[in-house]
This record gives structure tokens, C-alpha cells and sequence, in this order.
């Protein structure tokens, strides 16, 4: 989270009322999100029925006159979905209301609520994450806020249990996991009456063990073992169920280590969510105290379900906070990856050349050159590491890096050009690159000869469109992909170029787009549009290439990186 988001999430945990909570809402999203027109449904799981609790656009006196069976309505099919161009209509009463985006929110693999947004959510891709994770933030506070009210008008409940549990419902907006520790022990060991106890939370293996050890050890706890093998706590955990063991002493089932305490109960209660279990909270009752009793217990039950929830926020939040860093990472990583690709094309005198590279993630793995040689020749180098991200990325830089240092180093001559591929593949073939490799093509244009010295390492084919003769001609020569097999051979070829020649090289994203039935963009599909915009120069027929692509495959999303140079020889 960001900015002050954290203290709009702590606003609404901290109301006391579903009043004070719509009005935080209402304020947070109108100044955060641009959201002023929606409406919060709550959901019966009884009668399967929505019922209005509030909203900003339909009149505060027909809220409670407006349910909805979850059959008439079209939340479920909409949520989880991005926002609507078109709204879709809900009649009540002969009234209609727009529907342009809804979110349900679940609690316990059940509908606790539904969000709906009655206008059109600008920017919504920018702000999917933080909204759906403040929806999420809202829909606990309100649970929160219910129960409570509920339990406030049923005469029969303790003022000691409403209390323990608004302690901890306060908590649900606190995002430090310590702290909230700290309280769920302070209020286990105050609402059971017991003096020691101890929190244990499942580790990244699924293994509990020891957060909190208020004077209960954690081998005494792991001690207490069922004949079957398995210990107490491990049970609670996996049933997600309480273990009251009145006399632990005499237990037929149970054997512990009585060396450390003198124990006359115990009570360990599970902390989870629908999602997943967090740990155990366990309190013993020296021997000689009162036994536990029922409204005691069933009070810490609650405790330990808001507990619960605030645990999984906190987590989720220490996620979402090293998310976002490594997101702001990625970020920099894909400004510093588009600063080692050209920044604009070279003027040589007869030739018009264009390169793009789109990768699909923040950063790809596909990149192009242009390198100038003494000689006045140009040599374009196009490559595609397999795979995406930050790996693919950093073997990119190593090898565009390998490629211009081994092209200096062979004097820029165009026979030496097998030589230094050679050099680029055996350097990488040493590298551990875990089963990754590199695909390249390299070409050499010499303009005062009207030829091309060209080798590819595994790529897609060199392809030259000669207008005059209105046909393609394509090569691949050369060897294996970079990375694969040290010591391997490779062959350059020769081929002259004419006036109004096209060149062009592309990675394998171009082709292998698909559209929505699985079809590729091709090869065929490519040389029609280099056709119809051969009289154009080099970038717009690049740009009217990747129009093409992204016209086909609308409404899929980028699958690879794509990355592109056309080159046309002068008159």
C-alpha cells in the first residue's frame, strides 16, 4: 500500500457503527478511486437473497423495500470481471439502475457482499489491486460491525465478551503482525482466566511452532501426543477444530511430558480462514484453577476468527508491500532494459531502417541492435531469449553485450563473421543458463557492394521482399541457438540486395500471435502486409506490422515479446 491507504484501511476497522463505515467509504472512494455512484448489497446466506444496506444514488427510504434472490440478479456472472463500456440494468419497482462493475466479497467460501459501481471506472487497471484489496478491508469492517451490533442487542451477552471481541475487531485494520500477537494472548489469557498460554504459527513447511511463549514452552506443548503418533496441536490445526482435554493427567488417549508443568486442563483453539490455517492458540489451566467454561470459550472461538483475519490481512499486506517492491524493481529494470536498446534509428545514406521492441511482461527477453563498423557497413543483430521476466531480461544483457564486444574484437570484418558467433555461443554455452538459450540473427549490409553477410543462431528466417519482382526470398543459414552446445559450427551466406529491397527480421511473437480460436498470425499473413506497404518507408511498415498483429490478436492477451526491424534499400 501506499501513501495514506493504510490509514483509510485503519479508518474504517476503527468505526463503531455501519453508519460511521458507509461514510468512510463513501469519502475514501470518491477521493481515492473516482467511485461516487454505488451500492453495497449484503447477502443472506439463509434465503439466498441480496438485500440493500446502503447506497449513494437510490433513496435512504426504499433501502430496506430493495432484496434481490441471487437467481434475478447478475452479480455472480459479473464479478471478478473488468469494468463494462455498456452497463447492465437493474429494475425494481419499475426503477432501473445502471451496473457497470461488481465485486463480490466472500467470507468463509460464502457471499458476505456485493459491490456494485453504478458509473464507469476510470483508470480501473491502475487501481484494480488497491480497490479490490479496500472492498475486501470494508467487507471485514462491516462482518465486524454486524456481529457486533447483533451481539449488542442480544441481552443475554457479556459486556466482557462484547468487549474482547471489539479489542480484536479493532485490530482487523492493524497491518503489524506482532502487535496483533501480543493482543490475541493478552485477551486469550484474560478471557479464559488462565496465566500462561502460547501462539503457534505454521512456518513456510506447514510446521508449527512457537511465536509467543507466555511461560508454556513450546516442546511441552509438541509433547502432548496421541497413541496414534500425532500431536494435540497438529490435530487442531489440520481439523480446525477446539481440543478441550478437562484432565490431561488421566487422559486414556493422551501422554505429554508432566515433568515441566502440573496441568489440570488445556484448551487449544485453531486460527484459520477459508483459505488456510495459520496456527494455534494454546492455554492451560494450572493444577487446582476452575475448569473452562462455555461462554468463555465460545467467546475466545470469536476472538480467534477475527484474530484470524487479522493475521491473513497482515500477511497479506507484508505481500502486497514486497510486491510492490519488486513490482517498482521491474520497473526500473524495464526502463534500464529499454535504455540498452537503439534510441533511434541510424542515418546512413540508402538505407531506411526501423526496429520496436514490445515485450510482453514489464521486461522481455527479445532485443535489437545496430551496430556501425569502420568499413561504413552496418550490422543489425535481432535476438529472442526463451522465456519471459527478470531471467530472460538479464540473459538478454549478457548477450547483446557478448555479440558487441566479439563484433569488435573480429575487426568488424564480414568473413569473420562465424568466428564471432562462435565466440557468443561458447561463452554462453558455459554459462549455467538452467535449460535456457538465445536465438539470433545477425546481418552485415554493405551498401557500396549492394550485398548482405548474414547468420542466424536458431532464429526465424531472414526475409527480403524485392518489389520489382513482386516475390520473398528467405534464408536462415548459420547453426544451433546460442547457449546449447558448445564448440558448434556456423556458416554465413551472401545475397545481394536491389534498390527498394525490404528487409526484415522478427522474433518469433510476430508469427506465433493467436487470436481467440488459437489461429496463428503466420508467416503468410506477414508478407501480405510488407506487400501492401512496400512503397512505404521502413516505419511504416513496421508500425503497419504490428497494427496487423495486435488487430488480429485483440482481445488476447500478449503472449510473447515482440520485436521487429525493417530495413529498405534506397534507389
Amino acid at each position: 500500500m501506499k501513501g495514506s491507504i493504510q490509514q483509510a484501511v485503519m479508518d474504517i476497522h476503527a468505526a463503531m457503527n455501519s453508519e460511521a463505515i458507509y461514510l468512510s467509504i463513501s469519502r475514501q472512494l470518491a477521493e481515492r478511486f473516482n467511485i461516487q455512484a454505488f451500492s453495497i448489497f449484503l447477502f443472506n446466506n439463509d434465503n439466498q437473497q441480496y438485500n440493500l444496506d446502503f447506497s449513494t444514488t437510490i433513496d435512504s427510504n426504499y433501502w430496506d423495500e430493495i432484496f434481490f434472490d441471487r437467481e434475478d440478479v447478475p452479480f455472480d456472472y459479473f464479478s471478478g470481471q473488468d469494468p463494462l463500456n455498456i452497463p447492465s440494468q437493474l429494475t425494481w419497482f419499475g426503477n432501473e439502475f445502471d451496473i457497470y462493475w461488481v465485486e463480490q466479497l466472500m467470507r468463509d467460501e460464502e457471499v458476505a457482499m456485493a459491490f456494485v459501481a453504478h458509473e464507469y471506472l476510470e483508470n480501473f487497471t491502475d487501481n484494480a489491486t488497491m480497490l479490490r484489496m479496500y472492498l475486501e478491508h470494508a467487507c471485514l469492517s462491516l462482518i465486524k460491525t454486524k456481529i457486533y451490533e447483533e451481539m449488542r442487542n442480544i441481552k443475554e451477552e457479556s459486556a466482557a465478551k462484547l468487549d474482547a471481541i471489539n479489542e480484536m475487531g479493532e485490530l482487523l485494520g492493524n497491518l503489524e503482525l506482532d502487535r496483533i500477537m501480543a493482543k490475541l494472548m493478552e485477551l486469550s489469557l484474560k478471557i479464559l482466566q488462565a496465566e500462561v498460554g502460547s501462539i503457534m504459527l505454521c512456518n513456510d513447511n506447514n510446521e508449527l511452532s512457537t511465536t509467543i511463549e507466555w511461560g508454556l514452552r513450546d516442546n511441552f506443548v509438541k509433547s502432548i501426543i496421541y497413541q496414534d503418533g500425532s500431536s494435540m496441536v497438529d490435530k487442531v490445526a489440520s481439523s480446525r477444530s477446539v481440543h478441550h482435554i478437562e484432565d490431561l493427567l488421566h487422559h486414556e488417549e493422551l501422554s505429554f511430558d508432566g515433568s515441566q508443568y502440573a496441568v489440570n486442563s488445556i484448551i487449544s483453539f485453531p486460527l484459520f480462514t477459508k483459505d488456510r490455517t495459520y496456527g494455534v492458540i494454546n492455554v492451560i489451566n494450572q493444577e487446582g484453577g476452575n475448569s473452562f467454561g462455555s461462554l468463555e470459550i465460545e467467546t475466545l472461538k470469536t476472538v480467534a476468527q477475527l484474530a484470524s483475519i487479522a493475521i491473513e490481512n497482515a500477511i497479506y499486506h507484508q505481500q502486497a508491500v514486497e510486491q510492490e517492491k519488486l513490482l517498482e524493481q521491474i520497473r526500473i529494470a524495464g526502463d534500464i532494459q529499454r535504455g540498452l536498446l537503439p534510441q533511434e534509428s541510424p542515418t546512413i545514406k540508402g538505407l531506411d531502417i526501423s526496429g520496436i521492441s514490445i515485450p510482453a511482461v514489464n521486461v522481455g527477453g527479445d532485443f535489437f541492435d545496430y551496430i556501425n563498423t569502420p568499413e561504413e557497413h552496418l550490422c543489425v543483430v535481432i535476438g529472442d531469449v526463451a522465456g519471459k521476466g527478470i531471467p530472460a531480461a538479464l540473459l538478454m544483457a549478457m548477450t547483446r553485450s557478448m555479440v558487441r564486444s566479439s563484433l569488435q574484437q573480429a575487426d568488424n570484418n564480414v568473413d569473420n563473421l562465424p568466428k564471432m558467433v562462435q565466440s557468443v555461443n561458447n561463452s554462453l554455452s558455459r554459462e549455467n543458463l538452467n535449460g535456457k538459450f538465445v536465438t539470433a540473427l545477425l546481418y552485415i549490409i554493405d551498401l557500396k557492394e549492394m550485398k548482405i553477410h548474414f547468420l542466424s543462431a536458431g532464429h526465424t528466417p531472414l526475409y527480403i521482399f524485392r518489389p520489382r519482382e513482386n516475390r520473398f526470398q528467405s534464408s536462415n543459414e548459420g547453426g544451433l541457438p546460442f547457449g546449447i552446445l558448445e564448440g558448434e559450427q556456423y556458416h554465413n551466406a551472401v545475397m545481394d540486395i536491389k534498390p527498394g529491397d525490404i528487409l526484415t527480421v522478427y522474433t518469433d511473437g510476430i508469427t506465433e500471435a493467436q487470436d481467440k480460436n488459437g489461429q496463428l498470425f503466420g508467416y503468410q499473413r506477414l508478407q501480405d502486409v510488407i506487400r501492401i506497404y512496400a512503397n512505404q518507408d521502413a516505419q511504416t511498415i513496421r508500425n503497419a506490422i504490428i497494427d496487423a498483429v495486435e488487430t488480429f490478436a485483440q482481445g488476447m492477451a500478449q503472449f510473447d515479446d515482440l520485436t521487429l526491424v525493417v530495413a529498405k534499400i534506397g534507389d
